[in-house]
């Protein structure tokens, strides 16, 4: 006669099986520890000869531990798809703010329907914008009569220079600033020396479209060596 451990032993080992992923798997194994379908054949093989183990009649201790892993499996499972979420909120928040509207196009100050204008643009006869736009940069073509400065201020939040002239003229710092209401915050300072003496000029201005993107508010805050003040101007679209 056999030896009936012999005989029992080769029973379980008879339910082993190959899958299509060439890994070792038996089905008792896999539902128990939830393996995956495609896993290390080394990690695979372990696990079936783990489960003979436990289907022994010693195999009770065994089957508490696994058990154990098997729910901090589960624990784990639970932690990764909160981590998942996390990071597509914060893809959606970030994408949400990042949508830029377009300011292209070419803007006349509407003095009528501005206010606290400073005292060299109530003398303007005209004040213009022409305004183009990319993914990365809006670039501001002011023209304040006749003479005017091309600013091209970065929209990846990074610093940007340019030379400006006017009775003033110096070399200007940029930046821009996205928000999430998708107005955007234009910040301009600008340093030199006029007459030996040095000066610094320095506004902020937040750009916001209205009236389904026909009108251009801006509120404009601005310091010189005069003081600070502050304008709210309207652009109407050409």
């Amino acid at each position: 006669m056999g030896n009936p451990e012999k005989a029992g032993m080769g029973q379980h080992l008879g339910a082993l099986r190959w899958r299509k992923s060439s890994a070792f798997r038996i089905s008792g194994a896999s539902k128990f520890f939830d393996t995956p379908q495609k896993s290390d054949p080394g990690i695979e093989f372990l696990l079936n000869i783990l489960w003979i183990v436990c289907k022994s009649d010693n195999g009770l201790a065994v089957r508490s531990v696994f058990s154990s892993i098997r729910r901090e499996q589960g624990m784990r499972k639970i932690f990764v798809a909160l981590c998942v979420s996390t990071i597509l909120l914060i893809f959606v928040a970030a994408t949400a703010i990042a949508a830029v509207p377009s300011y292209a196009g070419a803007w006349t100050l509407d003095k009528s329907k501005s206010g606290e204008l400073p005292r060299r643009w109530q003398s303007a006869d005209s004040i213009v914008m022409d305004v183009t736009q990319n993914d990365k940069a809006l670039v501001v073509a002011f023209k304040f009569d006749q003479a005017g400065d091309t600013l091209t201020y970065n929209l990846d939040g990074s610093t940007s220079s340019a030379n400006m002239g006017g009775p003033f003229p110096g070399k200007a710092t940029l930046s821009a600033k996205v928000n999430a209401d998708g107005s955007v915050e234009l910040t301009t300072v600008r340093e030199g020396e006029r007459d030996g003496q040095s000066f610094k000029f320095s506004s902020t201005e937040v750009w916001q479209l209205a009236d389904g993107g026909k009108t251009l508010k801006v509120k404009r805050t601005s310091e010189s060596p005069r003081g600070k003040q502050e304008s709210n101007l309207v652009f109407t679209k050409k």
